[in-house]
């Protein structure tokens, strides 16, 4: 009788088999939409960083088009001012995502330097629910500010040309671009970990699409400004939605390949970011500072 008790004393218990990787995605995407009301709610109750995502954007485009676009010559359409205004809007577009990622990094280095990151961390959650929720909510907040613009666009006379599927896809790589770059504002923000840092670095990324042709034509830029200009994603991202929205500047002959294959070059700069910014970005915000 003894011999049976410490035999059934000695049973271990056996492990729980782990969980199935359909039960980890559904996990990961509940922790993930958690993470997503959190940053939602927080622009409900400061509704500040969402327009100022946008203001910036509709400064520039009221700046160059009102002020410089008389002045700025079109290859094929010489100093028009209409037709200029029509070039601009999707370089304004771009700039708007670029505008994204700026305020995901300050936003995210706040949150690592008034500690909410470090509860984030604690909680017992999967390990990429909480960057994942974060560029999801960039991803919701870029819809909103892009159909701001869209707005903004059709009031100072910019319209599509080439039907509605073909502004979808333009839309669509403009999100796609927008979503990876939210990734390099997690990173960075992750990787600066202060506000007041990240506001003195934040003008260099903020000056992507200025050394692009999101505002200019590069034809005429000094050969090394050229060079820089045609290979910045932000140009492959601009002249792409300039094709998919038959606007002035989207049919480039010559040049660097991202102008004659622009949409090819959008979306390969997108995954390329990704892939760069992604899981750097889960590592980091999982290890302990």
């Amino acid at each position: 009788m003894s011999e049976s008790k410490t035999e059934s004393a000695l049973i271990i218990p056996a492990a729980p088999p782990p969980p199935r990787a359909f039960d980890r995605l559904r996990y990961t995407a509940s922790d993930g939409w958690a993470v997503i009301l959190r940053d939602l709610s927080r622009l409900r109750h400061a509704p500040g960083l969402a327009v100022v995502r946008v203001l910036a954007p509709a400064g520039f485009l009221l700046v160059f088009a009102y002020l410089f676009g008389g002045a700025i010559t079109l290859p094929g359409s010489g100093a028009s001012a209409a037709a200029y205004r029509e070039y601009l809007v999707p370089g304004i577009f771009a700039t708007t995502m670029v505008t994204g990622m700026v305020i995901t990094a300050g936003t995210v280095a706040d949150d690592v330097g008034r500690g909410i990151v470090d509860r984030l961390r604690s909680l017992p959650s999967a390990r990429s629910a909480a960057p994942f929720g974060r560029t999801g909510g960039d991803l919701i907040v870029s819809v909103f500010s892009l159909a701001v613009m869209i707005g903004c666009g059709l009031a100072v006379g910019w319209r599509v040309h080439r039907g509605l599927g073909s502004a979808l896809e333009g839309f669509g790589v403009l999100l796609l671009f927008g979503y990876a770059l939210s990734w390099a504002g997690v990173f960075f923000g992750l990787l600066i970990r202060s506000r007041d840092a990240m506001e003195q670095i934040g003008p260099l990324l903020f000056g992507l699409p200025f050394y692009s042709a999101a505002f200019v034509p590069t034809g005429n830029m000094p050969l090394v400004l050229r060079e820089i200009a045609e290979w910045n994603p932000v140009t492959a991202v601009v002249v792409a939605c300039r094709r998919d929205f038959g606007d002035p500047g989207g049919t480039l002959a010559g040049g660097a390949w991202p102008l004659t294959h622009p949409t090819q070059a959008a979306i390969g700069y997108s995954l390329l970011i990704l892939l760069a910014f992604a899981p750097p970005a889960v590592r980091r915000f999982h290890r302990p500072d």
